[in-house]
């Protein structure tokens, strides 16, 4: 959260969420499991990627510390021109996505045990993450 990296803002979501406190690779050699979204909340949020958010959200008050889960956005700044969302954010160009949301989930030695794209209900992301903790 203290390196926005050229994000504006943060988080689309209405009240930012707060998975934006590290980075994947920060995460990554700290060890545990670690769940990454991307997504856009303010884009779709009654349909998927806000929703999906949310069951992250609850996921992590039920799990507490059992992993680490981090949100990236898709677009740098997406309110810069009006009708234009503008340039992806470098996650999209490191995973080489031209859609989203994406929640990829990967156990304490990094390997990664689930991908999931697009659209996703909230027993999918729970089994996703109880394959990476288990």
């Amino acid at each position: 959260a203290a390196d926005d990296r050229g994000v504006t803002p943060m988080c689309t979501r209405p009240e930012p969420c707060p998975l934006h406190a590290g980075t994947v690779t920060e995460a990554l050699e700290r060890g545990g499991p670690v769940a990454l979204y991307i997504g856009t909340p303010a884009f779709c949020q009654t349909a998927v990627c806000g929703p999906i958010l949310e069951f992250l959200l609850e996921e992590r008050a039920a799990r507490g510390d059992a992993i680490t889960m981090i949100h990236a956005e898709v677009y740098r700044d997406p309110y810069a021109t009006e009708g234009d969302l503008g340039e992806a954010t470098e996650v999209i160009d490191v995973y080489g996505l031209d859609f989203e949301p994406q929640l990829v989930v990967a156990g304490a030695d990094g390997s990664v045990t689930a991908v999931l794209n697009n659209s996703m209900d909230r027993a999918e992301v729970a089994q996703a993450l109880d394959a990476a903790t288990a």
